[in-house]
């Protein structure tokens, strides 16, 4: 049973933090929530079909840089806010 978690563990962790997935932009989940948080990507509605379809509005090469950046001003903002109290 330990062994079956601990497999399951390492799937989900892959599935949802390593594997791209087409349907939303050729990325990760956590990726894609990332972007789409800070409004990096534009979804479409098909309503004939059904379907949305996504699309990255940076270059996927400025995803990684913009994320570290945001943590950056994140983490000062973090500090400012622990030193003024």
């Amino acid at each position: 049973m330990d062994e079956l978690k601990t497999n399951l563990d390492l799937f989900y962790e892959y599935y949802n933090e390593r594997r791209l997935h087409s349907s939303i932009a050729n990325l990760s989940p956590s990726i894609f929530w990332s972007c789409w948080n800070n409004g990096w990507v534009e979804r479409t509605v098909n309503l004939k079909k059904m379907r949305n379809k996504f699309k990255l509005l940076i270059p996927y090469y400025e995803i990684k840089t913009r994320l570290l950046e945001q943590e950056k001003l994140e983490k000062n903002e973090n500090f400012l806010e622990c030193i003024s109290n």
